[in-house]
């Protein structure tokens, strides 16, 4: 789920506190309208504001300088008065003719939930939750809690006392979930789909949502009734999760593609992808980066917390540590390892310039930055590096996410531990069991028809037997839409 950080810039002093760096920092005024500050140099800023057209994309225009700053001099523009002009700027019927719906930004930026009445309800407690969680968590993980109840959770549930939230109206709320289109950052809720129209591959994400709502739900009356709001603690632990198949990260570049991705950047964007495959940081982790973070406490970097409330410390091959060493050479302690060719601060808005690179490099069309950390992390998995060292370089809670999102890894991983560390019995030369000079490796491809590794194609016989209290995609879709009637 996209969210859209807010910056305020309503005084100088506020102002005066974002660094300069080349995109703006936005401010919404509705989605899809907004109002910006562009800080290219220290000392210099520019008033703009955007609008957003039906495909997608912005364009913006300047307002004019930002009063107090030396580029400004006696002509500036305080905030109101770039506000005024930026609100009469957008109310052009040139610029609405051709613009996206302007709507209000209470359902995007707000918990929608006005609490009344002295029944507490289940959005109270998802609204006490919400609060605990903005104090206590990092920023992004506040603003995921909040979309998901504002467009998921209190609209189904809001209303319900919390002591009746029971497993049937769990049922009832997931029959409604199933049908209800993924949320896509600002685009307005879609029509509801038939279970009986959805693929294999959509219920599978959607179960894997649905999984992240139930833990929302229960984290929140469990709090509630930890606080004693509620009197039955039956209200979250009648709640449970749906069993559902982790899909497997099987999109990671080779070493070929990775020498053609890189040849398809341009220099800076090259060198934050070399970043991501030295360190398997997030895009968001690595523009945080600065020259102070480089060899801090070790022979790695310091990562800032971003998308967790926990920072970690990556530690960095031999080459690894030559590149962030090169990278910070002349630099001062607090500027950004990673910047632009103009030299300055990067923004997270380099995403369109990935995609092209990775056309120009033949890759495939869905793979994105994020698939660098997977890369990283599967060359991991695939030298016997331990599952616990895995998690900790990628900041983890533990090794189980690891274990779970690269399991198509796991019998290659078993067969190299068994046959490097298992002492043979017998010596089988001696009592003539070789078979005429062929290897056992030839000699097993020969017998399964297939290269003894090709584990990827062993693994996934779709007729296999599953464990019998794991309900498939399908079977799930059926028994619920079985449950309304719909289908025989």
């Amino acid at each position: 789920m996209k969210t859209l950080r807010i910056y305020d810039l309503s005084t100088d002093e506020k102002r005066r506190s974002h660094p300069p760096r080349e995109a703006p920092y936005w401010h919404p005024l509705k989605v899809n309208r907004g109002i910006g500050m562009r800080r290219p140099e220290l000392d210099k800023a520019y008033w703009v504001a955007r609008y957003r057209l039906p495909n997608g994309d912005y364009k913006r225009f300047p307002l004019g300088p930002v009063a107090g700053f030396s580029n400004a001099g006696t002509g500036g523009l305080c905030y109101e008065q770039a506000l005024e002009k930026a609100l009469a700027a957008l109310s052009d019927p040139a610029i609405v003719s051709i613009a996206a719906e302007a709507r209000d930004l209470e359902r995007r930026f707000d918990l929608l939930y006005c609490p009344w009445g002295n029944v507490y309800t289940v959005g109270h407690a998802l609204a006490d939750y919400a609060e605990w969680v903005r104090i206590a968590c990092a920023w992004s993980h506040y603003l995921g809690v909040r979309t998901r109840c504002n467009y998921y959770l209190l609209p189904h549930l809001g209303q319900l006392p919390a002591a009746e939230m029971t497993r049937e109206r769990l049922r009832e709320f997931i029959e409604a979930f199933f049908e209800v289109p993924a949320a896509n950052g600002s685009v307005p809720p879609k029509t509801r789909v038939s279970l009986a129209d959805l693929d294999e591959v959509t219920l599978s994400k959607r179960k894997r949502t649905l999984n992240m709502l139930i833990g929302l739900l229960r984290s929140a009356l469990r709090m509630a009734w930890e606080d004693g709001k509620i009197d039955d603690e039956r209200a979250w632990r009648g709640l449970r999760f749906v069993p559902y198949v982790k899909r497997r990260r099987l999109l990671y570049l080779t070493r070929p593609e990775v020498r053609a991705l890189i040849d398809a950047c341009d220099p800076s964007l090259a060198n934050l992808v070399r970043g991501a495959l030295y360190t398997g940081c997030r895009a968001s982790e690595l523009l945080k980066i600065q020259v102070k973070d480089v060899a801090k406490d070790g022979f790695g970097i310091y990562v800032c917390p971003v998308k967790t409330y926990r920072p970690r410390f990556v530690f960095l091959s031999e080459d690894g540590m030559g590149f962030f060493l090169d990278l910070i050479e002349g630099k001062r302690e607090e500027e950004f390892v990673f910047d632009t060719t103009t030299g300055r601060s990067y923004s997270a808005q380099f995403a369109g310039r990935f995609k092209r690179a990775v056309a120009r490099a033949n890759l495939a069309d869905d793979f994105t930055f994020h698939g660098l950390r997977h890369t990283y992390a599967s060359r991991l998995v695939e030298a016997g590096v331990a599952m616990g060292v895995v998690a900790e370089q990628l900041g983890h809670n533990g090794p189980e996410t690891v274990m779970m999102t690269y399991s198509h890894f796991a019998p290659q991983l078993r067969e190299s531990a068994v046959r490097s560390y298992f002492e043979p019995i017998e010596t089988r030369a001696a009592e003539g069991k070789q078979s005429a000079g062929r290897s056992v490796a030839a000699r097993f491809a020969e017998r399964h028809g297939k290269e003894p590794r090709d584990y990827d194609r062993f693994w996934t016989d779709p007729n296999a037997r599953r464990i019998n209290f794991i309900r498939g995609d399908v079977e799930v879709a059926r028994y619920f839409a079985r449950k309304r009637g719909n289908m025989e």
